[in-house]
């Protein structure tokens, strides 16, 4: 978003040699020393070039208004607030205010107070269009990006027809404004496409996204030629984006052709700015690494993914909470990988570092983080199991069983799901390698934590439900009791033929799986003269 032009220092009155600096000079020279370290990342002196020009003007919209933005892009969000506020007390314009209220929106937005930030997106989409009641063509602009601001929140409320609307009004209005004066307004134009294009990308309309994101980059691509520093940036975006968008629609060719021509376009802007693109570089570089996962070619997903860690774990030294999510994911995806290629080492190293930075992260009180470690706990504790390493498995197991048991007794919807997989996995060891009773106990606890969770979403839980009925079934078989056991299996198998027909052949080993322990069931009723139930699982 471009700051209205009120916003804007209009400061350019260069100094004469031997000339005796006023604090207008000063101040200009340290506005001048903060935005050029802005541009190299040395965050620590952008935060105080900010509060020292605050200090000797106060009541600078200017200044508040830059030092809320960088707050804001550091994910300081209550800080951003504050100044986002003060700005909006010194605003002496409609178009100030109209501003404004999108950039509190996104604040209030981004601390979850989607409510807040919907009447104030609200506010400012209704002072759009009565600056554009006085003058259409002055202040279209405005109505387009309030427009687009709303549009974003409406469609974090799930109100997706109202954001659409929205979107395809911002990018109407600009469309227009293009056409009266086209070096003006195709970056907004592109801008436009990109927004409305991650728009259908979320809502998987992939073909009408991929039309808007190449039109997108064929225009950041055009404008770079002339404005490499300013638009190079946005080609690598719209590139990354294609690459994404080719990969969920199984295009891996043209997925790999985009990602890698991303991440060259990225190489040569950390080259420059290290700080502001190396992050970048990196998110691309994991992309890529799950793209050659799922080719599958892993010793290039290896390399991938490596690269990707070199970097963030570079940066999460000094942000953890920005960089370590998407370290834990990467070093999460490398353990996969390496295990895939029977690198057991590897792989126990890269769960152990993502554990570990769960871990860290699970510290600031996060439900979210403390799923993802319990996940990791898992894939670990299986790595162990699959070693013979039992007792580490085990105590992995239990730890990710204790974490996830109280999240689901506050949100059954959103953690059961993990409950349950935690609760069969724990079953399943058991009943193995001890056939203690607590195997029974674990079963029982992922049936019935399924079967809770099937309203929520009967096509994806009825299968696991079906799974661990199965499991459920094979124990009380192992322990003689013959009738249960073909009770279980049979209603196992009658969940399973339900969806076999959408899911195909991703579901076709746990059909064999059902037709083996269901065999071994009517081979043990049959044994036992009970012919009627053998002849049912028959």
């Amino acid at each position: 978003q471009t700051k209205p032009a009120t916003m804007q220092n209009c400061t350019n009155n260069p100094t004469r040699p031997g000339q005796v600096l006023t604090k207008n000079d000063l101040i200009q020279l340290l506005e001048l020393k903060t935005d050029l370290q802005y541009i190299r990342m040395e965050l620590d002196r952008v935060e105080a070039g900010y509060k020292t020009l605050i200090h000797l003007d106060s009541n600078s919209l200017v200044y508040h208004l830059d030092f809320a933005e960088f707050l804001f892009d550091q994910k300081r969000v209550d800080e951003a607030h504050i100044h986002f506020e003060k700005c909006l007390s010194l605003a002496t314009t409609e178009n100030d205010s109209a501003f404004l209220c999108m950039q509190l929106a996104k604040t209030w937005q981004a601390a979850g107070q989607i409510e807040t930030a919907a009447q104030l997106a609200h506010l400012g989409l209704a002072l759009s269009e009565r600056l554009v009641r006085r003058d259409s063509l002055q202040w279209a602009r405005y109505l387009a990006m309030s427009s687009l601001s709303l549009g974003y929140i409406l469609h974090d409320m799930q109100q997706n027809s109202e954001s659409e609307l929205l979107f395809l009004n911002a990018l109407s209005i600009i469309a227009t404004l293009v056409r009266t004066d086209p070096e003006k307004y195709e970056p907004a134009l592109a801008h436009a496409c990109m927004d409305l294009g991650k728009f259908y990308l979320d809502m998987s309309r992939k073909a009408e996204s991929e039309k808007l994101i190449l039109q997108s980059q064929e225009i950041f691509e055009r404008l770079a030629k002339t404005d490499p520093i300013r638009y190079n940036p946005n080609v690598a975006t719209t590139l990354e984006i294609l690459g994404w968008i080719y990969s969920g629609q199984q295009k891996m060719e043209d997925s790999e052709r985009y990602y890698l021509r991303a991440l060259e376009w990225y190489e040569q802007l950390a080259q420059n700015i290290p700080p502001r693109f190396e992050p970048l570089l990196a998110e691309t570089a994991g992309y890529l690494g799950e793209l050659y996962y799922h080719m599958p070619d892993l010793p290039e997903s290896e390399k991938m993914y490596l690269r990707a860690l070199e970097i963030q774990e570079r940066y999460a030294t000094y942000d953890l909470l920005r960089f370590g999510p998407v370290l834990g994911i990467n070093a999460m995806n490398l353990g996969h990988c390496c295990y895939r290629m029977q690198k057991i080492p590897q792989a126990e190293s890269m769960y152990l570092r993502c554990l570990e930075a769960r871990e860290q992260l699970a510290q600031t009180e996060s439900s979210q983080y403390k799923m993802d470690m319990a996940n990791t706990a898992t894939w670990l504790g299986k790595l162990y199991i699959g070693q013979d390493k039992i007792p580490q498995g085990e105590k992995l197991l239990l730890r990710a069983f204790e974490i996830l048991e109280p999240l689901a007794q506050r949100d059954i919807e959103y953690f059961g799901p993990a409950l349950a997989s935690a609760a069969n996995d724990l079953g399943v060891l058991y009943a193995k390698y001890t056939n203690n009773p607590v195997a029974e106990n674990m079963f029982f606890r992922a049936v019935e934590t399924y079967t809770r969770l099937v309203p929520y979403d009967p096509a994806s839980i009825e299968p696991k439900l079906a799974d661990a009925t199965l499991n459920l079934a094979a124990f009380r078989l192992e322990n003689a009791q013959f009738e249960a056991g073909a009770a279980l299996g049979s209603q196992s198998l009658a969940l399973l033929l339900k969806y076999l027909p959408a899911y195909g052949v991703s579901n076709q080993e746990i059909c064999k799986r059902a037709a083996i322990v269901t065999a071994a069931l009517r081979d043990s009723l049959n044994a036992h003269a009970n012919f009627p139930a053998a002849i049912a699982l028959q």
